[in-house]
Formats: C-alpha cells, sequence, structure tokens
C-alpha cells in the first residue's frame, strides 16, 4: 500500500469526521494509521455496511476528496488514479465527485473537453443538491457548451441555486 500523507487530511472535513468516528475502521483507515488516505482509496464501497447510509455517504465523500486532491497532482499517475476515484465516487451518487467531474469535462483545461458528459455529470449533481453544480450549469446552458444554448435554462438553473 503506497502512503498519500503527503496530501493530509486537515482539510478534508469528511476523512477526519470519518476517521475520528471510527467509520473507517475495519476497511484499514484505523485512526491514526499512516496509511489511512492509501486504505480509503484500495477499499471498495461494498467494505462498508451497505444498511448505513450517513456512514456510507460519508465513506464516498472522503473518497472523492482524495480522488480530487491526486488528479490535482501534476504527475499522471496520481492524475489517472484521481480521475478513476472520481468516476467510481460519481457513480455511487456522490455530489461532490460528479460535479468536480463535470466541471473538468465542461471546462477541459486539464483533461480534454467533453461537454455532453460534463453537461451530464453536473445535471447528476445539481439533482443531488450541489449549489456549485447548479451555477455551472446555469453557465454550461449560458454560453451553449455541448448543448443548445438556453437562455432560458440558464436562468432557472441560477434562481435554483440562489434558492
Amino acid at each position: 500500500m503506497r502512503s498519500l500523507n503527503h496530501l493530509g487530511d486537515d482539510f478534508f472535513g469528511e476523512v477526519w469526521l470519518a476517521r475520528n468516528a471510527g467509520w473507517l475502521d475495519g476497511v484499514g483507515c484505523e485512526r491514526g494509521g499512516e496509511n489511512a488516505l492509501a486504505a480509503l482509496v484500495e477499499a471498495d464501497a461494498h467494505d462498508v455496511d451497505e444498511r448505513d447510509a450517513e456512514r456510507k455517504a460519508v465513506w464516498v465523500r472522503a473518497k472523492a476528496c482524495v480522488g480530487e486532491n491526486l488528479f490535482l497532482e501534476k504527475s499522471g499517475s496520481s492524475r489517472e488514479e484521481g480521475l478513476a476515484i472520481l468516476h467510481q465516487c460519481s457513480d455511487a451518487n456522490d455530489w461532490y465527485a460528479a460535479g468536480a467531474l463535470g466541471t473538468l469535462y465542461v471546462y477541459g483545461k486539464t483533461i480534454p473537453h467533453d461537454y455532453e458528459e460534463g453537461a451530464k455529470l453536473l445535471q447528476k449533481a445539481a439533482n443531488l443538491g450541489s449549489t456549485l453544480a447548479m451555477l455551472n450549469l446555469g453557465t454550461v446552458y449560458d454560453k451553449g457548451f455541448g448543448i443548445e444554448r438556453d437562455q432560458k435554462k440558464a436562468l432557472e438553473w441560477w434562481h435554483r441555486a440562489v434558492e
């Protein structure tokens, strides 16, 4: 297991909560474990009790935060691993991961543009309650990024975000 301690977890609220509440115990992420973040990345969702929705949601969000930070690193292998983790967490209906991926695909600064996929992921994140995704989706409609430009839909998403 490789160490991800260089990422730290001071600013990962979900990682801190999950570790200190003991919610990651049993998946190799016990409190104080030197390689807790690496264990979190390597664990699968089935390692978390499906009956405990809150625990699973925090676990998925923590993993998404680690995935995003791995993606933001400059090295290619970490970037690929981070992208894969974000996809896994988005598939588990995490709004944070879906919104981050959608934004990456729409703006395409670090990966090639895929407006259609980006809009789909932003829609998913917005439907799951992400205010940032709602704002970005409004911009997608306003600018016509990969979809037909629609000022009415743009305003609807922006108003929804404000509400």
